[in-house]
């Protein structure tokens, strides 16, 4: 993994939130809202051999983000709320999953994070029974032994990483659960939301209504339509029911 800062920043002892690029994009749905409303600032350009070729206008319409040129993979960072976020913007070259999770856990283990936040989608189609009387929507699955103090999701239950078979379409996240047990001193946990392909706008801001109970990124009066919609998902024009 090639890294790029763009302002030299120690990442020691915060907490990073990324996307495993999964069904239904949650988690890159869920960083554009974040990163729309933050304002967090651009701190490095992350760069992979496997990952695909892209390039881009900003998506997020904001005064610190305006006018910056997007690329495939890029970090930002809250010096005073030691916050990380990475975007990634495009899948991984196919058969190339492994050797890039592999590449990718090793990188946050040298950069010293206190707490890494893997967001997900995932088939619900594949849920068990109990999870559909509940129902469980929402779970988490821890993906190492942490015996310090963890992150704890408010009324989310947690998983056990061997219930990976119900965990469909979900990504690298295996991948990632495989090589995260040599990060050690790091609490790697992943937040899965069980959802069907659609506009998931929904999922992904009550996605960030959980984090900001979690982590605290922003201080609301009320959750209600406090988060900042993503100029990327502006003016989107309707389906064309006449194609099917």
């Amino acid at each position: 993994m090639d890294y790029t800062p763009i302002i030299e920043t120690d990442f020691t002892g915060s907490t990073l939130i990324l996307p495993a690029i999964s069904h239904a994009n949650l988690g890159q749905l869920t960083i554009d809202i974040l990163l729309s409303t933050t304002q967090m600032p651009r701190v490095g350009i992350l760069d992979h051999p496997f990952l695909l070729s892209f390039v881009g206008n900003d998506c997020t319409e904001t005064e610190k983000l305006k006018g910056q040129m997007v690329t495939p993979m890029e970090i930002h960072h809250d010096t005073e709320k030691k916050i990380s976020i990475i975007q990634q913007r495009v899948p991984i070259m196919s058969q190339r999953g492994k050797i890039f999770s592999k590449d990718f856990m090793e990188w946050i283990g040298s950069m010293n994070f206190a707490k890494v936040i893997i967001l997900t989608g995932a088939n619900a189609s594949f849920r068990l029974d109990n999870m559909i009387k509940t129902p469980k929507q929402i779970v988490c699955m821890r993906l190492n032994e942490f015996e310090n103090e963890k992150i704890v999701f408010e009324n989310i239950d947690e998983i056990d990483p061997k219930e990976f078979e119900i965990v469909k379409n979900s990504g690298l996240l295996k991948h990632y659960y495989n090589f995260v047990k040599e990060a050690k001193g790091i609490e790697f946990v992943s937040l899965i939301f069980f959802l069907f392909e659609g506009k998931n706008i929904i999922e992904s801001t009550t996605c960030c209504n959980i984090l900001n109970k979690t982590i605290q990124f922003m201080k609301f009066e009320n959750e209600n339509n406090n988060w900042k919609i993503p100029l990327s998902w502006k003016d989107q024009k309707p389906i064309d029911l006449s194609m099917y």
